[in-house]
């Protein structure tokens, strides 16, 4: 006996695969995301405008004995969200006013997102900056 299948399971199916592999890509992308953010570091303070414009920026190796303070990380990891977020192919299509409008208003979620994901990999109970400190003992010390 053969049983056949329902078209509307099929599709389930397909979009359940789309699903998957989209989450799968956004975690390869992002995975790559966190591998700039934990070994580079820039000491210019570009302007969204200079990142939705591509303006060269100057990357360097972050030096594992230098400390970065979490003003630090906060900026490198808005930075790196936004590389991230622009790499996203529909961003391609968008002026750059929609680009900005975008990105003002869902880069401070993506990294807050990102760093979520960060301390969950690392089956952490509190928000951790990317060198694995407690990012709120810095503020609360004060």
């Amino acid at each position: 006996m053969k049983l056949s299948v329902s078209p509307v399971l099929e599709v389930k199916n397909k979009r359940d695969y789309a699903v998957i592999n989209l989450i799968e890509n956004l975690l390869y992308q992002d995975s790559k995301r966190e591998k700039v953010l934990i070994s580079n570091f820039t000491f210019e303070n570009p302007t969204l405008l200079d990142l939705v414009e591509s303006r060269k920026l100057t990357i360097v190796a972050r030096d594992p004995n230098y400390q970065l303070t979490s003003s630090d990380w906060c900026f490198f990891g808005a930075f790196t969200a936004v590389k991230f977020l622009l790499s996203l192919h529909f961003m391609k299509e968008l002026s750059i006013s929609d680009k900005m409008n975008l990105l003002e208003n869902f880069t401070a979620k993506a990294t807050l997102l990102f760093s979520a994901i960060r301390s969950m990999r690392a089956k952490n109970d509190k928000m951790i900056k990317p060198d694995g400190n407690d990012f709120f003992v810095e503020f609360l010390s004060k």
